[in-house]
Parts: C-alpha cells; sequence; structure tokens
C-alpha cells in the first residue's frame, strides 16, 4: 500500500507523484462488483459521480453491489428537507439498480461515526484506501488529506486485499447492526453526549426582513457626515441606503408611491419561537426535543403576515408589477440627493449618478428573480428561517467556539433563575437529563461540559426520561 496525498501531491509533484484524484480509487483491470463507501461526512454529488462510474464499469453478468455508511447525525438527512429528498431518490436507485445488498445506511455509533474509507472490487482486482479522505468534493479538491491505498489481485493474500475483506465483510456487518437504512422514517436518536445532542437538533436564523428590499446608494462620505437627514424617506441610522418598503408606502410629495400595503393582522399567537432556543455563534439552536413545538410557535404567525406580502396589493406583487413606477421615484430622490451633492460641493471622484442607477437596474433584476422562489419568500414572511446544524465538529476551533457559546447561553438562562419558567429549552434540558442546577449557574465552562457529558450519557442509559413534555 502507498500513501497518497490530495494537496501536497500537486505542490511537489515533481518530488512525490502520489496525487491522489477520484481515478486511484478504482482498480485498474476488471468490471466492479462491489463498492463500498464509508464516510462520516459527505456529498450527493460526489456519491452520485461514484455511483454513476460504477455503474457504468459494473460486472453485466452479476451487476454491481454499492453500500454507502454515513454519520446518521452528521448526514442531516433528519434535518433538512432537500438532503433527504435527494438521499433518499439515491437509496431507491440504489436498491432499484445495484446487485442484491446495495443501499444507503445512517450510522449511529459513538459521539460521530468519524471512519472513512473506500473499497472497490472487480472481478480481478481490488482496491483498498484508508486515511482522512471524507467522500466529498472539497476533500478531493480543497482540502489536504492523507490516506493509505492499495490495489492487488482480489484473490491475492496481499495486505491491501486481506485489509479491504475485512473492511467490506465483518466491519461492515458491524456497522450495518448499528445502522437505519435510507429510506426511512425518523425515529428517536439516543442522546449520548452534547455532540451527538446538539447535531440532532435544528438552528433557526432570524431574517430581517428589510434586508432583501435594501439598496445602498453609496453618497459620498463627507456627505454623509455632515448630513444628518438627507431623504425623508431615509432612516438616520441607515442614511447611506433605501428600502422599497419605504419607497413604495412614501407620501408622494415626498417621491414616494404613495401606496398602502395590507396590515399584518393579530397574531393567533403570542408564544415565542425562542423559549424553545438557545442563541450560539451560529443562531439559534433548538433541540429536536422541542422542535416540533418551535416550528408550531414560528408557522402561527404566518397566516397573520401573509396579507403584507402577497395578494395583489402585497409587497412582492407591488416590486413585481410596478418596477417603472418605483424606479421612477428612486430617481427623483436621487436627483434631490445630487442636487445637494453639487451645490454644496461635496465633491467625490467615485459619485456618478449614472453608476448607482446601473447597479439599481441590476440589483432590482436579481431580486425579482429571489421573489419566485418560493422557499425566499416564505423565510421572509416569516422572518425565521431554518438550517441543519453546522457540521463543526471536524474542526477544533469552530466546535469549540460552538461549544462555548452554547455553554455561555444556557448558563446564562440557568442564572435568570424565576426567568427560566419561560424558557422551555432550559428547563426540558434540566429535566431530561437532571441537570444539578447550581453546576449550570456557578461552575467554569470546562466543569459545566464535563457535566453535560456524564449526564447525557447516563440518560441515554436511563429508562423513563419520557415526561419532558410536562416541563413548564
Amino acid at each position: 500500500m502507498e500513501l497518497h496525498s490530495t494537496l501536497l501531491a500537486q505542490e511537489y509533484s515533481s518530488e512525490w507523484e502520489n496525487e491522489l484524484t477520484l481515478a486511484d480509487l478504482f482498480p485498474e483491470n476488471g468490471a466492479v462488483r462491489d463498492v463500498t463507501i464509508i464516510s462520516a461526512y459527505t456529498d450527493l454529488d460526489m456519491l452520485k459521480i461514484i455511483c454513476k462510474r460504477s455503474f457504468k464499469q459494473s460486472d453485466k453478468r452479476t451487476g454491481v453491489r454499492i453500500r454507502i455508511f454515513l454519520d446518521r447525525l452528521a448526514s442531516t438527512y433528519e434535518n433538512d428537507k432537500v438532503i433527504k429528498e435527494h438521499m433518499d431518490s439515491l437509496g431507491r436507485k440504489l436498491q432499484q439498480k445495484g446487485a442484491k445488498g446495495s443501499g444507503i445506511w445512517l450510522v449511529k455509533i459513538g459521539s460521530l461515526f468519524h471512519a472513512k474509507a473506500v473499497v472497490i472490487e472487480t472481478n480481478t482486482n481490488i482496491a483498498c484506501m484508508v486515511g482522512s479522505l471524507n467522500m466529498t468534493k472539497k476533500a478531493f479538491a480543497r482540502n489536504e488529506e492523507l490516506v493509505l491505498l492499495g490495489q492487488s489481485e482480489a484473490s491475492s493474500r496481499e495486505s491491501a486485499t486481506r485489509i479491504a475483506k475485512w473492511i467490506s465483510g465483518e466491519y461492515c456487518e458491524g456497522l450495518q447492526a448499528k445502522s437505519i437504512q435510507v429510506p426511512f422514517i425518523k425515529e428517536k436518536i439516543d442522546q449520548d453526549s452534547l455532540q451527538s445532542l446538539m447535531l440532532s437538533g435544528l438552528m433557526f436564523h432570524e431574517v430581517k426582513e428589510a434586508d432583501p428590499f435594501r439598496f445602498n446608494i453609496r453618497l459620498p462620505e463627507k456627505f454623509l457626515e455632515i448630513k444628518q437627514t438627507i431623504h425623508p424617506l431615509m432612516k438616520a441610522e441607515l442614511k447611506d441606503s433605501i428600502s422599497l418598503e419605504a419607497i413604495i408606502t412614501g407620501e408622494e410629495n415626498d417621491d414616494g408611491l404613495g401606496h398602502v400595503l395590507p396590515k399584518i393582522g393579530e397574531d393567533g399567537s403570542r408564544e415565542s419561537w425562542k423559549k424553545y432556543c438557545l442563541d450560539t455563534c451560529y443562531g439559534y439552536w433548538c433541540p429536536d426535543l422541542l422542535r416540533d413545538k418551535a416550528e408550531q410557535a414560528i408557522n402561527s404567525k404566518r397566516e397573520s403576515r401573509k396579507p403584507k406580502y402577497e395578494g395583489k396589493d402585497g409587497l412582492f406583487s407591488v416590486i413585481n408589477s410596478r418596477r417603472e413606477d418605483i424606479t421612477m421615484c428612486f430617481q427623483k430622490i436621487l436627483t434631490r440627493l445630487n442636487n445637494q451633492i453639487v451645490s454644496e460641493t461635496f465633491s467625490d471622484p467615485d459619485w456618478d449618478v449614472k453608476n448607482v442607477l446601473t447597479r439599481w437596474k441590476d440589483w432590482y433584476g436579481r431580486l425579482e428573480k429571489k421573489l419566485k422562489n418560493e422557499e425566499i419568500c416564505a423565510r421572509i414572511i416569516l422572518g425565521v428561517s431554518s438550517a441543519p446544524v453546522p457540521n463543526v465538529w471536524s474542526d477544533p476551533i469552530t466546535s469549540s467556539e460552538f461549544e462555548s457559546s452554547f455553554v455561555e447561553s444556557l448558563q446564562f438562562a440557568f442564572a435568570k433563575g424565576e426567568v427560566t419558567k419561560f424558557r422551555k429549552v432550559v428547563i426540558t434540558l434540566r429535566k431530561v437529563y437532571q441537570l444539578d442546577s447550581q453546576i449550570m449557574r456557578d461552575g467554569d465552562e470546562t466543569k459545566i461540559l464535563q457535566h453535560l457529558e456524564d449526564r447525557i450519557n447516563q440518560s441515554s442509559k436511563d429508562e423513563g426520561i419520557e415526561d419532558w413534555d410536562d416541563a413548564d
């Protein structure tokens, strides 16, 4: 077996010729019969490339068995609807077109299933790769990865053959016992570490509804320094930019369109989704236990907010149907600003009205395209978007930052005492994992992290913790 590198081998190619490429994974001889991919993280594009090549080079007599093993939590299969749809589709395709035993398995073993290996066997040869490389495009193109790669005859007694046979045989049999095959209906995942608890949750992000509609004019700095109120439709704290909503709803005397948008209705529920979450450096983290309740709280506001944005008089419709009128209003605003700049001699070589109008045209066109995307429109209406918890545990620095911000937020909530009755996430975590309130309030980060790890691990072994929903 030989050592192969992804990036260093390119940099020192004259001295080290073992540059790892996708082609190196496939044996040089024979038709492909068996493919095993083991990877903590992955991207579906890379999996599709390997599967396509495997089918193309498959043994037409026997077909090809393709097995893919991924970490259940890091795959984001249960948190990301798009990933689930695509992975389900690939999983079905492998079961239908592949030889018996083909498919995708999501593994739950340890804090993170972090193994990486590839075994590809033909009717004559076998190739085996073991190392740091996850099966992603990024791993091949941007990361420095080091792997052991060997090829030999499938019937030989060489080390590459023996290692490959053990991985694709006994090891994968053991993995399947700890796995669920895709597609499957979500079920509760046992949380045995802080990492698994956090990865199984969901991340919410606040979306500032004005941001998609705000155009940056880029006025001269000297002009901005002196003028406090430069136009009635421009806020003092954001005086270098203007919102489409302000133009649309502004009075005609102030260069606005004078359109009245439908009002946001009375919320059917005043319940805040944030009480089910902890504020971290990557967004508002919500545990899997409370995800449904948080989403219900968010969606309860959807109907009351829809009229302002949808319908013939809503913001989306006005932006799409009255671009010319809105642009004329903006030109009036720009003319008034330019007159002030010129009359007061705030000279700036970068200031050019024509350039501003060109940028406005391009920006408006991009906005119209965005508003054709249902997912983007839904985020703007709700003011909140959701995403899987980011896979940060492959990087010690980012994972440490994430855990530190998580602990800091949790400690702050515990320190609030009676206020925590409004924070369902704190009460739920305390009850489910039997957390010591004094340690959570007064301990340092190291002590709190260890306490969390101990209690989460112990709770995974205990029974009778399903009454968390009564934590009020």
